[in-house]
């Protein structure tokens, strides 16, 4: 009912508003302002989800290995306008049963949200863009403070991008 008595305009302009913020972080310049996209969110334009880009990853891609976890990592343009694209798995082989699956990307994807920020300076002074996959090879679901100290430290591992050849 209240919709309704709001004029035309404002009713667009409502329905557009998740367009109208995507437009204002898409202005941004070359160099990325870290201000902007350091918040503690996961957005759907910050998930990995191109199949081309993830099978590039999996096969160009490098990798830091520590205590159970695979962060796989490649400097790449991103159709993206932030500095990172990050996607999140667990093997079915090591957990039979998806809630527990599940379970672990939440945990990874979480402790990645509270690392973003450092991650996006980092990237920021390089002014490149990288796509990630991290990857849980562990048998037993991890604790977050577990997952949180070792994806920083596999996150600091990540050696400066060389000049574009």
């Amino acid at each position: 009912m209240a919709e309704k008595s709001l004029p035309a305009e404002e009713q667009g302009a409502e329905k557009n508003l998740q367009y109208q913020t995507r437009r204002d972080l898409s202005s941004l310049n070359s160099a990325f302002d870290v201000e902007k996209l350091s918040g503690f969110t996961l957005g759907k334009f910050e998930r990995l989800k191109s199949s081309v880009l993830i099978d590039k990853l999996f096969k160009e891609g490098k990798a830091v290995k520590l205590h159970g976890f695979t962060l796989l990592y490649l400097y790449h343009p991103l159709s993206s306008f932030y500095p990172a694209q990050a996607t999140f798995t667990a093997s079915k082989r090591n957990f039979r049963h998806a809630h527990d699956r599940n379970s672990v990307k939440r945990l990874l994807r979480e402790a990645y949200r509270h690392l973003k920020p450092e991650f996006y300076k980092f990237l920021a002074a390089q002014n490149q863009q990288i796509a990630v996959c991290i990857i849980y090879n562990g048998r037993e679901v991890p604790t977050l403070a577990e997952v949180q100290r070792t994806l920083e430290k596999a996150i600091k591992k990540i050696p400066v991008a060389q000049a574009a050849a």
